[in-house]
């Protein structure tokens, strides 16, 4: 699951995967497309690339390693 907080200036996204994850891709979407913007292993990151006025959508993927091999399935 994902929380979200915000002020005027940056977000919050506070991250809490399965059992097992090893880290978290973080995808931010202004305009058409999303874009990966960090690649993180703490359960909280702060995005202060805002601009005032413009809406933002994220996606959060966990993944864990099998194997040296990156999964998804968690």
């Amino acid at each position: 699951s994902v929380r979200a907080a915000s002020d005027k200036t940056k977000i919050t996204l506070t991250m809490q995967g399965s059992d097992g994850s090893t880290g978290y891709e973080i995808y931010k979407k202004s305009g058409k497309k999303y874009k990966k913007i960090a690649t993180t292993t703490d359960n909280v990151y702060v995005d202060q690339e805002l601009k005032t006025g413009t809406k933002y959508q994220y996606k959060v993927r966990a993944y864990y390693y099998n194997k040296n091999t990156k999964s998804y399935n968690c």
